[in-house]
């Protein structure tokens, strides 16, 4: 069709035509992930390597034009490039997941409507989905789900349990950032081991020593990627790049490998299991972690002399707890120690509770002895507040949600979200709920976010700042109101409806 002409006659300038094609040692795309430093580092990836990634790769799942593919994951999860160019290049569908569907019966029925056949899940995402190991099948059972991929996180045997079905893959897939989100794959059954299986095609994988020679079968080692699938390094950090990125004794001459950090060994068959990290480094519902951020981050602020960081619990209830050492004469409040780190981190890097400590516990090195910080709650600074009942209707509508996101018979003014035993996973839920009207014609808070709810962890805090930013509002008009209580009366029909059609689907599904 051709280009329209302006009035006065002139066509309109267009872009230039590209000068030449990427080459395979072009840079295609740079990630930047967590750093031990404090820094974020940027993992870059050229066009070799992405070539890779959905071509010989993506035959390892495999993706077709007759698929429908369900992008989950944030765009800062190296994953999203695979759920993004994996169904491009095959001509598949692809439906890109809504924060409000990211979780249990919002995913399962996002699922089910879409007719998706592909997915990538967390392990945390996916074991809050409905149980469709037993019964009939029914409207839970997702018939046209034919390959869940999982990983980012260790994967339980309980999830392989619960989530198989016939004619479904699970595939449990493993991989760092720099070698191009994918360095193994295994196909889980119920009932076997779960393994992190053999290398994908274009990469090579080896269990080292520290003198990087094999180890046995059954030894542990640290695990080293070398191949196609390579990033070239962290762009602008050569120092850091020279460090991870070591000569590969086993490759062709000039050849790279990858140092992970990454514990495993390989069985009689040649399946490589997984066994943690021999560093600071963690997975936390999927996304890579470095620690260190977090503590430097924290020793930053003026009241903190030290810090550390962990991850304590399994699966949906892993939760990220500091450990703090105050400075002289200061004393930070939890409220003021994450309003200083909500600044500088991604929600999802955000601790959950802060455990105040006179010393940190060291080893032998004068290094921070992880295996020695309390478990959260362990000094019982929660157990003791005394209850305070909610006062005013924001009061009361906070508490009742948390009361049932955290299944609780009450919550007081003054209690906090997270040494209730909340996560950022039920966090979610309660963002959803206040973000909603509420059954007894309440409005809802449709512009709180999760940063909100981090800042402001008891009720008492949270009521006052959905109070404050209601009355700082403008007034709405006439039509605005009734088009929003319309659009409210709407949803709560709809909601009903949907409660309706799920009570007679139980009704009819015997589980």
């Amino acid at each position: 069709m051709p280009a329209r002409r302006h009035p006065g006659g002139t066509r309109p300038t267009l872009p230039p035509e590209p000068t030449r094609t990427p080459a395979p040692d072009d840079l295609a795309y740079v990630l930047f992930t967590s750093g031990s430093t404090g820094v974020p580092k940027g993992v870059a990836v050229e066009h070799r390597a992405l070539a890779n990634l959905t071509g010989a790769v993506r035959h390892a799942f495999p993706v077709t034009a007759e698929d429908r593919v369900l992008q989950f994951v944030s765009f800062g999860f190296d994953v999203a490039v695979s759920d993004l160019f994996f169904p491009w290049v095959a001509g598949a569908e692809l439906h890109i997941a809504r924060d409000d569907e990211r979780f249990g019966d919002a995913l399962h029925a996002r699922l089910r409507d879409s007719r998706i056949t592909y997915v990538f899940l967390p392990p945390s995402a996916a074991m809050l989905l409905p149980d469709t190991s037993g019964g009939p099948a029914g409207d839970r059972r997702l018939p046209h789900l034919r390959t869940l991929a999982v990983g980012g996180e260790a994967c339980p045997a309980e999830l392989v349990e619960r989530l198989s079905a016939p004619g479904r893959r699970i595939v449990n897939a493993y991989g760092p950032s720099e070698a191009t989100v994918y360095a193994t794959t295994a196909d889980l059954e119920p009932g076997e081991p779960v393994v992190i299986g053999a290398p994908v095609p274009g990469a090579r994988v080896y269990v080292l020593d520290a003198r990087l020679r094999t180890v046995p079968t059954g030894v542990t080692g640290e695990v080293y990627i070398a191949g196609a699938s390579l990033a070239r390094g962290y762009i602008h950090r050569p120092g850091l790049t020279a460090e991870r990125f070591v000569a590969d004794p086993y490759g062709p001459p000039g050849a790279r490998m990858y140092r992970t950090g990454d514990l495993a060994r390989v069985d009689a068959r040649g399946r490589l299991h997984y066994l943690g990290r021999s560093d600071s480094q963690v997975k936390l519902r999927g996304i890579r972690i470095e620690l260190g951020e977090i503590e430097a981050l924290l020793a930053g602020s003026p009241d903190v002399a030290v810090a550390a960081a962990a991850v304590h619990g399994d699966g949906a209830e892993q939760r990220l707890v500091a450990y703090v050492v105050h400075r002289a004469g200061a004393a930070p409040s939890d409220a003021g120690l994450r309003a200083h780190l909500a600044e500088r981190l991604p929600g999802y890097m955000l601790p959950e509770l802060y455990v105040h400590l006179d010393e940190l516990p060291l080893n032998r090195s004068g290094k921070i002895d992880r295996s020695r910080l309390p478990a959260p709650n362990a000094e019982g600074r929660a157990s003791g507040r005394t209850y305070v009942a909610p006062r005013t209707a924001t009061e009361q509508r906070v508490a009742g949600v948390w009361a049932r996101a955290l299944t609780l018979d009450r919550v007081g003014v003054h209690d906090n979200f997270f040494e209730l035993g909340g996560n950022s996973v039920r966090l979610l839920s309660v963002l959803d709920a206040l973000r909603e009207p509420a059954a007894d014609d309440q409005a809802g808070f449709p512009d709180l976010t999760l940063v909100d709810l981090f800042r402001h962890p008891t009720v008492t805090s949270i009521a006052a700042h959905l109070d404050q930013a209601c009355a700082e509002a403008p007034a709405p008009t006439p039509a605005t109101a009734a088009e929003r209580r319309g659009g409210e009366r709407r949803a709560r029909q709809n909601a009903a409806a949907q409660r309706l059609r799920s009570s007679r689907s139980r009704k009819g599904t015997s589980r």
